[in-house]
């Protein structure tokens, strides 16, 4: 993700230094790097909600606690990861989509 939000940046300033509007790009990167935020943002949110749960002794408050808080931390994770995976080019995502799990594995 870092590494096409930085071809976007370059293309946007080549667009520009053209002659052009490079509004769009710029949106687009601005779009890239919020979405990139909230995924590291959540990424910390679910390392610790998995150190605390490694915490717990007991088994079955363990259970619960990665149903209740690890899972949705997950799932927030989940949200900003899947918008890049529309965004970014296909070329530059290192895992498989869920349309090529689905129909190219």
């Amino acid at each position: 993700v870092s590494s096409y939000a930085g071809k976007l940046a370059a293309s946007a300033a080549a667009i520009g230094q053209a002659g052009a509007d490079p509004r769009e790009v710029r949106e687009l990167l601005e779009e890239v790097l919020e979405e990139l935020g909230k995924m590291r943002k959540a990424l910390g949110s679910l390392k610790e909600a998995e150190e605390k749960a490694g915490k717990i002794g007991d088994a079955k408050k363990q259970a619960f606690y990665y149903k209740d808080k690890v899972v949705s931390a997950m799932e927030a994770l989940r949200t900003p990861a899947d918008r890049l995976e529309m965004i970014v080019d296909k070329n530059m995502w290192p895992f498989p989509t869920y349309g090529e799990l689905l129909f190219e594995v």
